[in-house]
C-alpha cells in the first residue's frame, strides 16, 4: 500500500505542480498584458505630448511669420499712402499752372526711386529756389 500512497502523493504532487505552473503562466500573461497596456497607455501619452508640443512650436514659428508679414503690410500701406499724398500734391502743383517750388519726393520714397531722377529733381529745385 506504501508504494501505491506513493504513487498517488507523486500523481497529486505532479498535478499540483502542473495546476501551479499553469496559474504562474496564466497569472504572467495577465501580469505582461496588464503591462504592456499599461506601456502602451504611456506610449501614447508620450506621442500626445510630442504632438502637443510638435503643434506648439509650429504656431510660435507662425505667429513669427505672421508679425513679419504684419509688419511688412504695415510698412506698405503706409508708403502707399506717402506715395498718393506726393501724387495729389504732383497734381495740385499741375493745377496751379505748375510754378515752382515742385513738391518734395518724400524721403519714404528715395529706396523705390532711380537716385539719379531723385538728384535731378532736387537740382530743379534748387535752380528755381530764391537765394538767401
Amino acid at each position: 500500500m506504501s508504494d501505491t500512497v506513493a504513487i498517488i502523493v507523486a500523481i497529486l504532487g505532479l498535478i499540483g505542480s502542473l495546476g501551479g505552473a499553469y496559474l504562474v503562466v496564466r497569472r504572467g500573461r495577465k501580469s505582461d498584458h496588464e503591462t504592456n497596456t499599461l506601456a502602451t497607455k504611456k506610449e501614447s501619452r508620450e506621442d500626445r505630448e510630442s504632438l502637443i508640443e510638435t503643434y506648439r512650436e509650429e504656431l510660435k514659428e507662425r505667429d513669427g511669420r505672421l508679425d513679419k508679414i504684419e509688419a511688412g503690410l504695415k510698412k506698405i500701406t503706409r508708403e502707399f499712402r506717402i506715395s498718393i499724398n506726393y501724387i495729389e500734391a504732383g497734381l495740385l502743383w499741375e493745377r496751379r499752372g505748375s510754378k515752382p517750388p515742385k513738391p518734395a519726393i518724400p524721403v519714404e520714397l528715395h529706396e523705390y526711386l532711380d537716385p539719379a531722377l531723385i538728384r535731378e529733381h532736387q537740382r530743379q529745385e534748387d535752380q528755381h529756389s530764391p537765394k538767401a
